[in-house]
């Protein structure tokens, strides 16, 4: 992040000067609180498959918060409906996939759920803030966020640290690409994705869709690193289904609105004769 912004050429340090209140109250909320919740949630659980759930529902309320309090876009009720069924449809898929059909395997663990559901609420949050950041101002609210996360993180992570055992060039390499990769790059991209959502004014709901494509991904990852089967289960094809379907129905909220709007009025009109 310090690279970033160091080589970008539209901002210089005078614009560090003046940082507005709000960038200290709502940046850790996408890095240090993330981080934290959804590491006590992982810990709460017997396996990563809950959590992992809990983690997707940051498109959700990134959704939620942008639609209701920061990014206000003209959208009819119908179009509201059609695209609240497909974000539904999204996180059904995820389950049926993270649980692998059989949602009797999920665990009802309060103290997890509750730290997941928080990761999701705070990412979701910090998400649909930066989406009215304009353009130079958002790399003064990244750097902000994750150089003010990163002092709060090292006092849990000092306290943990006598707990935990020799770091092996391996773990510290995973960290190093996680962090780049992760918490920067991506990072990057995803607020700017939400940034130029608002500057074309399209609904933020047709890129938040598309994240739900994410533990598909991962899956297809796994299945070529690992040689796994999962890919060739039938829960594995509904739900890839429900994520298509999901994301038509979001990318074309606006546009079946309107004709099931046609539809339903020539139907009321009485019949001649």
């Amino acid at each position: 992040m310090l690279i970033y912004v160091v080589f970008s050429k539209e901002i210089t340090f005078d614009s560090f000067r003046k940082i507005p209140a709000a960038y200290f109250i709502i940046g850790p909320l996408g890095y240090f609180v993330y981080s934290v919740a959804i590491t006590q949630s992982s810990r709460a659980f017997d396996s990563i498959s809950e959590t992992t759930i809990l983690n997707n529902t940051w498109p959700v309320f990134t959704v939620l918060f942008a639609d209701l309090f920061l990014i206000k876009a003209k959208k009819s009720r119908a179009a509201r409906g059609i695209e609240g069924l497909g974000i539904f449809m999204s996180f059904l898929s995820v389950i049926i996939l993270v649980s692998g059909g059989n949602f009797a395997s999920l665990q009802l663990e309060i103290r997890g759920i509750l730290w997941g559901l928080l990761a999701g609420i705070s990412y979701g949050l910090f998400g649909a803030y930066s989406g009215i950041v304009n353009r130079d101002e958002q790399k003064v609210f990244l750097f902000t966020a994750i150089a003010l996360s990163l002092l709060l993180i090292s006092i849990p992570a000092a306290i943990e640290s006598r707990h935990s055992g020799p770091l092996t060039v391996l773990d510290i390499a995973v960290a190093f690409s996680m962090g780049a990769l992760l918490d920067g790059l991506g990072y990057i991209l995803w607020t700017r994705a939400i940034r130029l959502s608002k500057e074309r004014k399209t609904r933020v709901s047709t890129i938040a869709s598309l994240m739900f494509f994410l533990p598909f991904i991962n899956l297809a990852i796994v299945r070529f690193v690992l040689d796994e089967q999962q890919l060739f289960q039938p829960y594995f094809m509904l739900s890839l289904i429900l994520i298509l379907g999901s994301t038509y129905l979001i990318q074309k909220a606006a546009w079946i609105a309107k004709h099931l709007s046609r539809f339903l009025q020539y139907k009321s009109k009485p019949k001649p004769g």
